[in-house]
C-alpha cells in the first residue's frame, strides 16, 4: 500500500514538475510610487513610480532591479465609507512591473482593491487585493495568481472622509504575494500525508 501511495505521489510530483519553480518568488515589492485619485464613482485610482523593484525569493536571495518602473490603476466600484472614515472598493484595470529597459517582468489585471482610512481626518490609508498575472519574464516563478498586501501611505489633503470629490494625491509603497497553485498545495498535502503513514508504519513495529 505504501509503495503504491509513493508511486502515485511521484508521478503527481512529475505531473506538476512545470508549476513548482526550482526558486519561487516569496514577494516583490516597490516603493515611493506616485499615487492619484480623482474622485466619484468611476474615477480611476493610477500609481505610477520609477525606482527600486525587490524581488526576493523564498531562499532569501533578493534581486534589487535598479530604475524599474511600477504602474497600476484601477476603478472605483463603491464607496463604503462611513462616520468620516474614508473606505472604497476598486476593480478591474491592470497593473504591471517593467525593468529598466521597459521589459516587463509582472503583469496582469485587477480582480479587486480595497482602501481605507486608518485613523479618521489622519489621511493615512491601508489597502489590500488580489490579481490575476497574464505575463512577464517572472511570472513562471511567481504564479497565475497574487495578492497585494502592505500598501500604506498618506495622502493630500488630510482631511478626506470619503471618495467623493476632490480626490487626493500621495505616495505609496507596495507589496505583492503570490498566491499558492492548487496542484502545489496538493503536493505539500501529499508530503505531509506520506510522512504520517510511515510514522505510523514505525509506530506499529515498536
Amino acid at each position: 500500500m505504501i509503495r503504491k501511495f509513493l508511486i502515485i505521489f511521484a508521478v503527481a510530483l512529475i505531473a506538476a514538475g512545470s508549476m513548482v519553480q526550482a526558486e519561487p518568488i516569496k514577494s516583490m515589492s516597490a516603493t515611493n510610487v506616485g499615487t492619484s485619485f480623482g474622485g466619484g464613482i468611476g474615477s480611476v485610482l493610477t500609481m505610477n513610480g520609477v525606482g527600486g523593484i525587490n524581488c526576493e525569493y523564498l531562499s532569501g536571495f533578493v534581486n534589487t532591479y535598479g530604475n524599474a518602473q511600477f504602474s497600476l490603476n484601477t476603478t472605483l466600484m463603491s464607496d463604503n465609507s462611513s462616520s468620516g472614515i474614508a473606505s472604497g472598493d476598486f476593480a478591474g484595470g491592470s497593473f504591471s512591473y517593467m525593468d529598466a529597459g521597459s521589459n516587463v517582468l509582472l503583469s496582469g489585471t485587477i480582480v479587486s482593491f480595497n482602501l481605507t482610512e486608518i485613523y479618521d481626518n489622519s489621511g493615512m490609508f491601508a489597502g489590500q487585493g488580489y490579481f490575476n498575472v497574464s505575463g512577464g519574464t517572472l511570472q513562471p516563478d511567481f504564479g497565475s495568481e497574487g495578492k497585494l498586501v502592505d500598501i500604506t501611505f498618506s495622502v493630500t489633503p488630510n482631511t478626506i472622509s470619503n471618495f467623493s470629490s476632490p480626490g487626493f494625491t500621495g505616495s505609496t509603497n507596495m507589496t505583492v504575494l503570490p498566491v499558492p497553485e492548487p496542484a502545489t498545495i496538493c503536493l505539500l498535502g501529499l508530503g505531509v500525508l506520506s510522512l504520517i503513514r510511515r510514522k505510523k508504519r514505525r509506530g506499529n513495529y515498536c
